[in-house]
């Protein structure tokens, strides 16, 4: 099983003001693209904005997981957005979303792809993590709310 603190990185940690939707998802594909974890900025974008209109991504109580799984992608990686403003994400709960996980897969491994989102969507279930998360101003604090995870 692949770990989250395996795959979350210091250099994919994004602080952003916030916006709309695309405009998170599109800061948070940019870091992916220019951290060498996608082959293509547009098509994954497409792929993650396209998995958003079949059904939003907005877990509930501030979280979103927008993900998408794409050929040439060659590991897991997880970008993590903290964002300054409320957004809307039309999440499950209606409440504005402040922590977002962008995940990227490669095509093949669904079995760990699932495991994955399903992780993520667990550990920040926590209330104690999620304000954590919230708090940090530095990556490694975010990255520390992960450890051995």
């Amino acid at each position: 099983m692949v770990k989250i603190s395996d795959i979350i990185e210091r250099e994919s940690v994004v602080f952003l003001d916030g916006g709309n939707r695309e405009d998170v998802i599109k800061a948070l594909v940019e870091t992916a693209y220019k951290r060498g974890k996608i082959p293509s900025e547009q098509a994954f974008e497409n792929a993650v904005i396209e998995r958003e209109r079949v059904l939003s991504t907005g877990i509930g109580v501030g979280v979103a997981v927008p993900h998408a799984k794409l050929d040439g992608v060659k590991d897991f990686f997880i970008i993590t957005g903290l964002l300054k403003n409320d957004t809307d994400w039309d999440s499950i709960d209606r409440v504005p979303v402040r922590i977002v996980f962008l995940i990227g897969c490669p095509l093949e491994r669904q079995r760990e792809y699932l495991e994955i989102l399903a992780t993520v969507t667990l550990l920040v279930k926590s209330k104690s993590r999620r304000e954590r998360l919230l708090n940090a101003s530095a990556a490694d604090s975010v990255i520390e709310c992960f450890n051995g995870l």
